[in-house]
């Protein structure tokens, strides 16, 4: 699983939240989870990826590759978790 923070360096709730998530990415390493974390620049985002994001922060949750869930605006990393957790409850259901 990969967790994007998709941000903009003019977006006040995104530096207020950079702290709570890159805790939560250092967690997971230490942890060995497996779930690897990353930073995008909102307007780098659009342009690699063609899709469009409608406000910032916005996390995304990727599985093998593909969007599986999104969560818009201000997160402590509770917001994040659940996420985390409600992406690992559908992989599981499947499995």
């Amino acid at each position: 699983m990969v967790v994007l923070d998709i941000w903009a360096d003019w977006c006040g709730p995104c530096k207020k939240c950079a702290p709570d998530f890159e805790e939560l990415a250092r967690s997971h390493k230490a942890n060995g989870t497996g779930v690897k974390f990353a930073k995008v620049i909102v307007e780098q985002f659009m342009e690699w990826t063609g899709m469009d994001v409608s406000s910032v922060p916005v996390f995304m949750f990727f599985y093998n590759g593909k969007k599986v869930s999104e969560v818009y605006g201000y997160q402590k990393v509770n917001g994040v978790w659940e996420g985390i957790a409600h992406i690992n409850r559908m992989i599981n259901s499947k499995n």
